[in-house]
């Protein structure tokens, strides 16, 4: 036998031994990659089950809050309503004397200062008249639920 017969003997039984080393792993990695694949399939369906526990949960929730904010805005409104027709109502009846307390005021400092304010206190005057003609002519609004 020569030196290649011998080399060849010798690659063949490493080549064996690596064969069964590859074997003997895979033999015990298959388990193992079979228990990872089963963990991580109930890994997911759990997660998957929380996931849609989670939104049945938040759906009612959701749709309650939902409901309450429009109840909450139909409140607001209708006290916005009865709030303008309250204001309404007191400029009807102390409206006049709103105005002629301004205009007494703008009298008074218009002859205090010689006129110099005037044109500040003038303007006073006429935005209150224009704002209490404006409530005046504001009708109350009947609640939703007389209609």
């Amino acid at each position: 036998m020569g030196i290649f017969d011998n080399l060849r003997n010798l690659f063949s039984g490493a080549s064996e031994q690596a064969k069964g080393v590859a074997d003997t792993a895979k033999a015990a990695a298959g388990p193992a990659t079979d228990q990872a694949k089963a963990a991580a399939g109930q890994a997911a369906a759990t997660a998957s089950a929380l996931a849609d526990q989670a939104k049945a949960a938040a759906g009612p929730a959701a749709e309650q809050a939902k409901a309450a904010a429009g109840q909450a805005a139909v409140k607001a409104g209708e006290l916005a309503e009865q709030a303008k027709g309250a204001a309404s109502g007191l400029a009807e009846q102390h409206g006049d004397k709103v105005t002629g307390a301004v205009s007494a005021a703008h009298e008074f400092v218009s002859d205090k200062t010689g006129g110099k304010l005037d044109p500040v206190t003038g303007k006073v005057t006429d935005l209150t008249e224009k704002a209490v003609d404006a409530l005046k002519s504001t009708p109350p609004t009947p609640p939703s639920d007389a209609v």
